[in-house]
């Protein structure tokens, strides 16, 4: 969650400085909703982790949290219309 924060500070950041951007309300909005999102995202990623946990017992660690991932990832898979 910190570095999607640090790297939405520094985009605006540069972009105060190039083109003179200057943070209102609606930066404020926008910087509460990456930190919304990144938290609902990790939220989903340690649940399926539970999830899984149960199902897959005999599976090591990091093999359960990749598998979590690739799982979570084909969950939000964008297809198109």
């Amino acid at each position: 969650m910190i570095h999607d924060v640090a790297i939405t500070l520094a985009l605006v950041g540069y972009g105060s400085i190039l083109f003179g951007w200057q943070m209102d309300s609606m930066y404020l909005t926008a910087l509460l909703t990456v930190i919304g999102f990144s938290v609902q995202d990790k939220i989903v990623v340690f649940d399926r982790v539970r999830e899984n946990s149960n199902i897959y017992r005999k599976l090591p660690f990091l093999t359960l949290v990749n598998h979590s991932i690739v799982q979570t990832l084909q969950r939000f898979k964008l297809t198109p219309n």
